[in-house]
């Protein structure tokens, strides 16, 4: 029984010795995964190129998205790419370090001088490339050039001498990479191994090109080093090829350039917000059962939002209805678009399309800011301010002066400014419609003959394309006219035939003479009557003028008149007042600017009444009785 149980515990024994390395050794990672380069300046969309490589350093290409998974901050990242790609848009920075010690003197120097060669006709011109020889001492032959020409020339001059100084030569090539751009490589060519002449050790090398980030893909053959080369190539990220002899030299550089070019393009879009901090990023390669995984780190970067609006520039005059469609680009898509008229809420909106129309005639006349405000779902904000200056949608002006006098066959000047663009344009005299015009120019023509002279209303209306409405009035003297007004020589011949039958009367009169009249019955004679003028508008708005000489003149010219004149329409000798018989009496003096006696003119002589309205030149007056 006890024997049957030592045999039993000795096959566990011996099963689990054999069996848990297995299930331990089978989780780690043979394979090594590195990210060459990671771009998050366009933030949430993050891109990085990385580098798959088997145990012996081949690139492990082929593989789609289901061999990755990736993580932000321990959460999975679900929206992602990856593809294969043969990376020639990344820059190189590369230093040859070339073995031209003693022992390389020959063929193993000539096939190495045509290996380089032909791997530095494979580069691309934005690479650049530097040669440092080594023996005894390092020296740089030639800093980083992109003229290929140029460094096979000095690769020509090389000489196979001396000792070999190996770990002091990859620390200056380290350090000579130190301050470059592009993607840092060293290739080391060596046909033997440090001989301890170096004032550098391996660890120091080992120690300053991992601090530095600075791969290096070492190439040996003859009596090289390979465990000490492979030592240094994994410590630093780089590939280790050890070659038999030096006619396989062409292939292995071939190789690092395959290394180089071939990788993963990762792109992805953060769900984060762009708060400026770094963030982790894990990604894991599944490969052949072994799964490799690495972490880097990426800023959630916050970025600008440009914001255009077609059409408006910093400060304008707008009008009637505009529309406000504002041009955005976001790093990620646009959350809110926000529209504040000085500071307070217009609209907002969660999605597109994100078009609002302002009717400016519900706002103030004057400066007005209308600011944009836009959110990306990551958290970025932008914002635009316009300045406008808001005027009415339509204005117009006409080119008469008020009270301006008017006569014949005259033309009203229109000016409208109406920036959506004119509907109609509509002219009326005293409310009567004379015409109306839908193009340039907006002028009307108007015959005063066909209206009684006077004051007279011109009102006009303009109608926009956005339906607003704008108007204006004028009040304008139509003058007497010459004959060719019917109503005039209608008065005219009255007058000429009073000029004929009046001689008659009094030729009827004297026949008359011989028969005796009755004597006159004796009456009371009218008390004579004071009055004043008092001036309402004109030179001296509010003076009373008194009425106390037989004969008052009214005119322009102040040193000949006793009642001054105001205005270019007054005449040098308008009109006369007078008292006759206890009445007084106005007459007009001038024809082409007769005085208007409430509102008609004054053709001969008018009566005045207490409280009459009289207008001559522009100068206002009322007649008043004095007790």
């Amino acid at each position: 029984m006890k024997k049957n149980f030592r045999i039993l515990c000795l096959i566990f024994s011996v099963t689990f010795i054999f069996l848990f390395p297995l299930t331990v050794f089978a989780q780690i990672s043979i394979n090594h995964l590195q990210v060459i380069s990671l771009d998050d300046s366009s933030f949430p969309n993050v891109k990085s190129y990385l580098s798959f490589s088997d145990s012996q350093g081949f690139p492990i290409t082929g593989l789609d998205k289901n061999s990755f998974k990736l993580t932000e901050d321990g959460n999975p990242i679900g929206d992602y790419s990856i593809i294969p790609v043969q990376n020639t848009q990344q820059p190189l920075a590369i230093v040859v370090v070339m073995d031209v010690s003693g022992s390389m003197a020959g063929k193993p120097l000539k096939d190495s001088i045509e290996a380089a060669k032909s791997f530095v006709s494979a580069l691309q011109t934005s690479d650049q490339v530097a040669l440092i020889s080594f023996s005894t001492k390092p020296q740089l032959i030639q800093d980083f050039t992109s003229d290929h020409d140029l460094f096979n020339v000095k690769l020509d001059s090389l000489i196979g001498v001396g000792d070999t100084a190996m770990n002091d030569a990859i620390l200056d090539a380290v350090g000579l990479l130190e301050t470059r751009g592009e993607r840092k490589v060293v290739i080391l060519l060596t046909d033997g191994r440090e001989t301890g002449i170096s004032k550098s050790t391996f660890d120091m090398v080992s120690s300053e090109a991992t601090r530095r980030a600075t791969p290096i893909y070492p190439i040996g053959f003859g009596d090289s080093d390979k465990i000490g080369l492979e030592k240094l190539a994994k410590a630093t990220g780089g590939v280790a090829q050890v070659k038999p002899d030096s006619s396989s030299l062409k292939e292995a550089f071939k190789n690092v350039l395959d290394f180089l070019r071939n990788q993963y393009l990762l792109e992805f879009t953060s769900k984060l917000m762009a708060d400026g901090k770094d963030h982790n990023l894990a990604i894991a390669a599944d490969f052949e059962q072994s799964t490799t995984t690495i972490e880097s780190s990426f800023n959630a970067l916050p970025r600008p939002i440009n914001i255009e609006v077609p059409g408006l520039t910093g400060r304008q005059e707008v009008s009637g209805k505009i529309e406000l469609s504002p041009q955005i680009s976001a790093p990620s898509s646009v959350q809110s678009v926000d529209i504040l008229l000085d500071k307070q809420s217009l609209v907002s909106f969660t999605k597109e399309p994100f078009v609002y129309t302002w009717d400016t005639t519900i706002v103030p006349k004057g400066e007005h800011a209308v600011e944009i405000v836009v959110t990306d779902s990551v958290g970025n904000i932008g914002s635009r301010t316009y300045q406008f200056l808001i005027i009415p949608p339509v204005t117009i002006s006409i080119g008469l002066t008020e009270g301006q006098h008017l006569g014949g066959k005259t033309q009203i000047p229109v000016t409208i400014n109406a920036p959506a663009g004119i509907e109609k344009v509509e002219a009326f005299i005293d409310g009567q419609k004379i015409g109306e015009k839908k193009d340039l120019p907006f002028d009307f023509d108007w015959d005063t003959t066909t209206v009684v002279p006077g004051l007279r209303v011109i009102k006009l209306t303009a109608t926009d394309l956005q339906g607003f409405k704008g108007e204006t009035e004028m009040k304008v003297n139509v003058n007497m006219q010459k004959p060719n007004n019917l109503l005039w020589l209608a008065l005219a011949t009255l007058l000429v035939a009073l000029g004929i039958i009046l001689p008659i009367s009094v030729r009827n009169q004297k026949r008359r003479k011989a028969i005796p009249t009755p004597l006159p019955i004796a009456i009371d004679e009218p008390k004579p009557q004071t009055a004043v003028l008092v001036e309402l508008t004109g030179i001296n708005p509010g003076y009373t003028w008194q009425l106390n000489k037989p004969q008052l003149s009214l005119g322009r010219k102040k040193d000949e008149n006793d009642i001054p004149l105001a205005g270019a329409s007054a005449s040098r000798f308008q009109g006369l007042i007078r008292a006759e018989n206890g009445v007084f009496l106005i007459q007009s003096l001038n024809s082409t600017n007769p005085i208007t006696l409430n509102g008609d003119l004054v053709l001969g002589e008018e009566v005045l009444k207490s409280g009459d309205q009289i207008l001559a030149g522009e100068s206002e007056f009322t007649f008043q009785l004095e007790d």
